[in-house]
C-alpha cells in the first residue's frame, strides 16, 4: 500500500492523471514514473530492488484495475504488455506480462 500511496502523492506532483496513456508512450504516467524511479536508483536515493518493488506494486494496481473492470479493459493490458520495459531487469527487452487471474467455478 505505502508503494500505491506513493505514486498517488508522485502524480499529483506531476500533475498528471493515473490513467494518462497518449499516444506517445513516453507521456505516460506510468512510463514517467518508471523513469523517475530510475532516476532515484541512478542518484542513490534507492536501491534497484527497491525501486523494482515499487513499480511491480503499480503494475499490479494496474492489473487490478485492468481485470475488475466492466470490459475487462483488455485494451490496458494490451498496452501494458506492449509497451512497459522493465528496465530494471538485466534483459531490457523483456516485457511485462500482466494477466487477468480469473476464479473458475467447479
Amino acid at each position: 500500500m505505502v508503494a500505491l500511496c506513493q505514486y498517488a502523492n508522485w502524480l499529483e506532483q506531476e500533475d498528471l492523471h493515473w490513467m494518462q496513456f497518449p499516444e506517445n508512450n513516453a507521456e505516460w504516467a506510468l512510463v514517467q514514473y518508471e523513469r523517475s524511479l530510475l532516476n532515484k536508483v541512478a542518484r542513490g536515493e534507492y536501491h534497484k530492488a527497491t525501486a523494482f518493488a515499487k513499480f511491480r506494486a503499480v503494475l499490479g494496481f494496474y492489473a487490478y484495475h485492468a481485470c475488475r473492470s466492466p470490459k475487462k479493459s483488455q485494451w490496458l493490458l494490451e498496452l501494458i504488455q506492449a509497451n512497459v520495459r522493465l528496465k530494471f531487469q538485466k534483459a531490457p527487452t523483456s516485457s511485462v506480462i500482466v494477466r487477468c487471474r480469473v476464479k473458475r467455478d467447479g
